[in-house]
């Protein structure tokens, strides 16, 4: 104990004689410690942590690939995405959705707020729970119903003052009345990394549906979904990309396009 006492003060004293040289020491062990700190944190997010969904490895995410034209991850259209699904051998369920910024009005002040219109089993597919009302109707896919809304929890607290009479009442958005059907439970997000997209997805606001009409399967110039999808129990892709049946109608008239099926 006498030893290391001694080692103690003498190492003291030489850092005291050496301050520069003790500073860069100091400085190098903090930067060293930050950085494995900051390595390990996205590693844990990405590897080791799983996703917050059910079965998150039966999700994936399904893109356009157009090697001839040097795009290798693009954004669906409606058309393409009923394509898929009159195609479908592998998916338990799919579901389009687009994310865009919406106007909220009917207030003392407008406000940009954002918001994921989407069919009604991604929610479902996402483990989604509502803290009050309901999620959407798988009739709510068609068009032709009374427009609702989904508001996130934060919303709701955000910009209602968490009322708990909200359910049923009418908000306005891009100048169009909705009735507000429900709001889910505090903690629900949609991660950037399972569902890219050119908004904030970790910051929705609120849900809309997204009714497909019956000229949707003509619709193929809009290309700027998401289509997410539920594999099959027993259905694996491996790690990277999967090629889609290139033999459909549609693959007449686009061949360069293939489609490309990415695991989250």
């Amino acid at each position: 104990m006498h030893a290391w006492l001694q080692d103690f003060r003498y190492a003291a004293r030489m850092l005291r004689k050496n301050v520069a040289l003790t500073a860069v020491m100091v400085a190098s062990l903090a930067i060293g410690i930050g950085a494995n700190s900051a390595i390990f944190s996205v590693v844990d997010a990405l590897l080791l942590r799983s996703l917050p969904y059910p079965q998150p490895e039966r999700l994936a995410n399904v893109w356009l690939h157009s090697p001839a034209l040097g795009i290798f991850r693009d954004w669906p259209s409606p058309g393409q995405y009923i394509d898929i699904q009159n195609e479908n051998h592998s998916f338990e369920q799919m579901a389009l959705a687009q994310s865009r910024t919406h106007s909220l009005t009917g207030r003392e002040q407008p406000e940009r707020i954002n918001g994921l219109r989407a069919q009604s089993t991604l929610l479902q597919m996402f483990g989604a729970k509502p803290l009050l009302g309901r999620l959407f109707l798988p009739e709510e896919d068609r068009p032709g119903k009374a427009a609702a809304v989904i508001l996130s929890e934060r919303a709701w607290r955000r910009l209602f003052n968490g009322d708990p009479e909200i359910v049923g009442k009418s908000i306005t958005l891009d100048g169009k009345p909705y009735t507000v059907a429900g709001v889910l439970q505090r903690g629900f997000m949609i991660s950037a990394e399972v569902m890219p997209s050119e908004e904030p997805m970790d910051k929705l606001d609120v849900f809309l549906p997204l009714p497909l009409a019956a000229d949707a399967a003509q619709s193929r110039h809009d290309e700027n979904y998401n289509i997410v999808v539920r594999l099959k129990p027993g259905v694996s892709i491996r790690p990277g990309c999967m090629w889609w049946d290139c033999r459909s109608r549609w693959w007449g008239m686009c061949a360069a396009r293939c489609w490309c099926c990415w695991d989250p």
